[in-house]
């Protein structure tokens, strides 16, 4: 089906036409079962995410303004994508966030707390680094944790409507946890990229790499970085 034709059929929907959105969710249902597919192992929770999927295909449907130059499966996608995600934080699937990766971040406030009553002022990152005998670099990922969301985290946790601040943070964990597990050339293109916000082009001027190596670096470590947050199914 053309973008013409899902316009029209989303034009007429909006006007309040019910048959032209059920022709409309039915050309769409293999792609919101592809997502569901992907979204979980399970061959039992399935269904489950099919109708997450198709509630927030149904929510594009409604929201969708064609004066705004988008594709309407680009704009119902992540509605599709969310909506599944919303319904698995729900359900309760923990995060890959690991035990010592928490532990980490429990020992890290509770030093801070510490130096803070011993030097009456905010610790540095190296002397907190001293005091738990770990890199410098591990304690600034782990307190990113507990800072204002960055435009990565942004992106990662766009959907998180209805989240708690605990869920919140364990994706923040979950995050640094896997941004210690880049190299240093990628950790470092990411933090350029998304925490600086430099772009591409800057990016590669400060890396001695080419627009387009950036590009592909970038586009390979956030699959990786969204692959390490996903839940345990």
């Amino acid at each position: 089906m053309s973008e013409e034709q899902i316009r029209e059929l989303l034009r007429r929907f909006q006007e309040g036409e019910e048959e032209a959105g059920e022709t409309l969710f039915r050309q769409m249902e293999p792609l919101v079962k592809a997502y569901a597919l992907r979204m979980t192992g399970r061959a039992g929770e399935r269904d489950d995410y099919f109708q997450a999927g198709m509630m927030g295909l149904l929510k594009a449907a409604q929201r969708f303004n064609p004066a705004r130059g988008v594709k309407f499966i680009t704009f119902a996608l992540s509605w599709i994508e969310g909506e599944m995600r919303l319904y698995r934080r729900r359900t309760g699937f923990p995060l890959k966030v690991s035990r010592s990766m928490l532990e980490q971040s429990r020992r890290l406030n509770s030093c801070r707390e510490q130096l803070m009553q011993a030097l009456h002022r905010e610790p540095t990152v190296g002397e907190i680094a001293d005091v738990m005998g770990i890199a410098s670099e591990d304690v600034a990922l782990v307190m990113e944790s507990s800072l204002p969301l960055a435009p990565l985290e942004e992106e990662a946790l766009a959907d998180g409507e209805g989240m708690s601040e605990e869920e919140k943070l364990l994706e923040r964990l979950a995050l640094g946890e896997g941004m210690m597990k880049l190299t240093p050339l990628e950790r470092q293109l990411i933090v350029l990229r998304f925490f600086d916000e430099l772009t591409q082009a800057e990016t590669a001027g400060r890396l001695a790499l080419s627009q387009r190596q950036v590009s592909r670096f970038e586009k390979r470590i956030l699959r990786q970085l969204r692959f390490h947050m996903q839940p345990e199914v």
